[in-house]
């Protein structure tokens, strides 16, 4: 939508950032049940989609970025995806 952003999976969820300044523009909360074992790969990006896997559990979740800059929620699935070993690609 005209806009650079930074995408980070950090320990607590999903980060969004102007990679200009740094600022914040969004976070989802989205955190393994098991935080010693976390397995997380780097965020997929296709077009407006996000996708982030964790494991173990709770899965997959992908997220819209809207024209306005927020995000609206696309699916969240626990059974979905689990990348435990490997980054997902695109």
């Amino acid at each position: 939508h005209g806009r650079r952003w930074l995408f980070v999976f950090d320990a607590f969820g999903l980060v969004a950032l102007d990679p200009d300044s740094g600022e914040v523009r969004w976070e989802i909360p989205f955190s393994s049940r098991a935080p010693d074992t976390v397995c997380a790969t780097s965020p997929v990006v296709h077009d407006d989609l996000v996708m982030v896997t964790i494991g173990p559990a709770p899965g997959a979740l992908c997220v819209r970025v809207m024209p306005d800059g927020s995000y609206e929620e696309a699916w969240r699935e626990r059974r979905v995806i689990d990348s435990t070993w490997n980054n997902v690609a695109y």
